[in-house]
């Protein structure tokens, strides 16, 4: 819960940046993922790849890459992560070989225990269980929400979008899959959700 409340304001944060462009939003950002790293690890930082697909996708790139305050929080980022794993593995040597085989490689190389099961494991997941009585509510929300005449909603929609489909498609091409694991795609699920409720009562 701590790291999806982590990785969701993260996301979220670097969506209004995008929107506003107001360096508090890239900073908080950074803030975010930070934290989300030093809860979670490598999986505070999944969502990573979606947000530079978006970047890309709204042609800010070469924006981002020329703005001095984006080196500012990626720097602020490295020093406290890597500090914190450099120190914690200076205390209990091999604490960073476990994490590059539990992390990096071992979980997501090969299934552990009896945790192995099909690529569509979180789809099954999401549509008998999760979302088992309101599932058709997600892609009523994408369809309005991509169709809106609010650009905002369509960009909130799209953004929200992006970030389950990387974020899923990540977790189920590792070997070991364990329910938990989807719960920080489901805050944005809800947003595409709540865009089909809020145009049923508009």
């Amino acid at each position: 819960a701590l790291m999806t409340f982590f990785t969701t304001s993260g996301c979220l944060f670097f969506f209004a940046f995008s929107e506003t462009l107001k360096t508090k939003y890239l900073y908080c950002f950074f803030v975010a993922l930070t934290l989300g790293a030093l809860t979670k690890g490598v999986a505070g930082l999944l969502f990573t790849p979606a947000l530079a697909i978006f970047c890309i996708a709204q042609k800010q790139l070469l924006m981002l890459l020329k703005n001095k305050h984006f080196y500012l929080g990626l720097f602020s980022f490295m020093m406290i992560v890597l500090g914190f794993y450099f120190v914690r593995d200076a205390r209990d040597p091999g604490f960073i070989h476990a994490v590059r085989e539990n992390e990096l490689g071992g979980r997501f190389l090969q299934a552990q225990g009896d945790n192995k099961s099909s690529f569509w494991f979180y789809y099954n997941n999401f549509i008998n269980f999760r979302l088992a009585d309101r599932y058709l509510l997600v892609p009523c929300g994408l369809l309005l929400g991509l169709l809106s005449k609010d650009a905002a909603i369509r960009r909130l929609t799209g953004f929200s979008f992006l970030m389950c489909l990387v974020f899923f498609v990540l977790i189920s091409s590792a070997q070991t899959r364990m329910t938990w694991y989807e719960t920080p795609m489901y805050p944005f699920l809800a947003i595409i959700i709540a865009v089909c409720i809020h145009y049923v009562f508009q």
